[in-house]
């Protein structure tokens, strides 16, 4: 199972369920006091914090529903937080990463695509790591709601992952895009993986069955 290290920026909780939370430090203009503009960053915090707990009760409840077998997962996990004001690693194992990826990929079988959101969007709370529940968010939000929405959300990864296969999928929605920029990135971003893979053949070895694909793809494209 590919996991990679993500920066603090991406494996936060503020993506991609909401914006984030920005800066509370104050930064200056004409319209309002720096008290205004604090008080105006708490209400946007807890408005966020609000908005985290929903989508995850929301996802926690439709994993429960699509496999009843996760369900003494969750209660540990909710007895974790409960107790110990936060989740016990040791939890999060391997296994039940596997079990809840099983039941995503169930739902995007099953074209619930709108469900499925919500659920990748938990699983990347509890195992934000593990790029393939990136990945299959995307690919639920590009069905869902297009090509160009769904780069949006490619974008901001690839900005923080360098891997091949994210490469790869991003590139493919780029190149559905209306717009000949996103086109032109795309393909840009195919050839960037096919340098990758054979400038270094062994450590992206897993990958090797992407660069035929890829550049059958490219010589599609120009014809």
């Amino acid at each position: 199972m590919q996991k990679t290290e993500f920066s603090k920026e991406l494996t936060s909780l503020s993506f991609p369920i909401a914006e984030g939370i920005t800066n509370l430090e104050y930064q200056g203009n004409e319209i309002e006091s720096r008290d205004q503009y604090r008080e105006r960053k708490e209400v946007e915090v807890s408005v966020f914090l609000q908005n985290m707990e929903q989508n995850y009760a929301q996802g926690k409840n439709l994993f429960i529903k699509n496999n009843p077998n996760v369900a003494d997962f969750f209660s540990k996990i909710d007895k974790s937080m409960t107790t110990k004001g936060e989740i016990d690693p040791l939890l999060l194992t391997e296994q039940v990463y596997q079990e809840l990826l099983s039941t995503g990929e169930k739902c995007f079988a099953e074209k619930q695509f709108e469900s499925l959101q919500i659920m990748m969007q938990t699983l990347i709370l509890l195992f934000p790591k593990y790029l393939q529940s990136y990945i299959i968010l995307a690919n639920a939000i590009c069905v869902e709601k297009g090509h160009s929405v769904a780069a949006e959300v490619y974008e901001k990864l690839i900005e923080h992952i360098e891997d091949p296969l994210l490469y790869s999928c991003a590139a493919s929605c780029f190149v559905e895009c209306d717009s000949e920029s996103q086109k032109t990135k795309g393909i840009n971003l195919f050839k960037k993986v096919i340098t990758m893979i054979t400038g270094n053949p062994e450590k992206y070895a897993d990958y090797q069955y992407l660069q035929p694909e890829i550049e059958s793809f490219i010589k599609n494209l120009s014809a």
